[in-house]
């Protein structure tokens, strides 16, 4: 009988291993009121490097033109030019590295 290799391999893994070259995708997001939408992303995201813009309502054509840190995943975009609500879809489209750009997804309340 045979015998199974005991070579243990380099590399690999799960999420933690990603190279710096692989980029960030929203997982959620979510309508607080017609006027905030907190956008949760995979791994830490430094939301400083958003601008005016970046985030877009779809359906009305609107964009958010402020953005805090809510925590480490988790950035809030408000002060929309138009208002948002639950089942609109988004476009977020940016410069921020490691971000996945463009992302598109729907929002909820």
């Amino acid at each position: 009988m045979g015998r199974w290799s005991q070579r243990r391999r380099r590399g690999g893994g799960g999420l933690g291993s990603l190279s710096p070259s692989a980029c960030n995708p929203i997982t959620d997001a979510a309508v607080i009121d017609s006027d905030t939408l907190h956008v949760t992303f995979r791994d830490d995201v430094d939301c400083s490097g958003f601008t005016d813009g970046d985030m877009v309502d779809n359906s009305t054509g609107g964009h958010a033109s402020n953005i805090n840190q809510i925590s480490a995943k988790v950035c809030e975009f408000n002060d929309w030019n138009a208002g948002i609500g639950n089942g609109e879809h988004y476009t977020l489209t940016s410069d921020n590295p490691p971000v996945c750009s463009p992302q598109t997804g729907t929002m909820h309340t």
